[in-house]
């Protein structure tokens, strides 16, 4: 079977909710975390999950996007996002 990662691993998924067991949270490494699609895809199942995602990647508080402060000439990067108005929800 050859295919993406992300792909087989839906696949094995829907392969073990057909044993009849409860739904459980689905927890991932980040080579399934970057993949937007297969969040859709779980969210889609209506699946819970908890997923890594790589240092670099941005987040969104709804239609809002997180925006990486600016980066001095000198010194340390920023670790920080800049949300405009809005504030992170927790």
């Amino acid at each position: 079977m050859a295919g993406a990662k992300w792909r087989i691993g839906l696949d094995l998924i829907d392969g073990v909710r057909t044993w009849g067991l409860e739904d459980q949270p689905v927890v991932a490494d980040a080579g399934y975390g970057r993949v937007s699609e297969f969040r859709d895809e779980l969210a889609q199942r209506l699946l819970r999950y908890v997923l890594a995602v790589d240092e670099g990647m941005g987040c969104w508080l709804g239609d809002v996007p997180a925006i990486r402060r600016r980066h001095k000439t000198t010194g340390r990067p920023l670790t920080s996002y800049e949300y405009g108005d809005h504030r992170p929800l927790s």
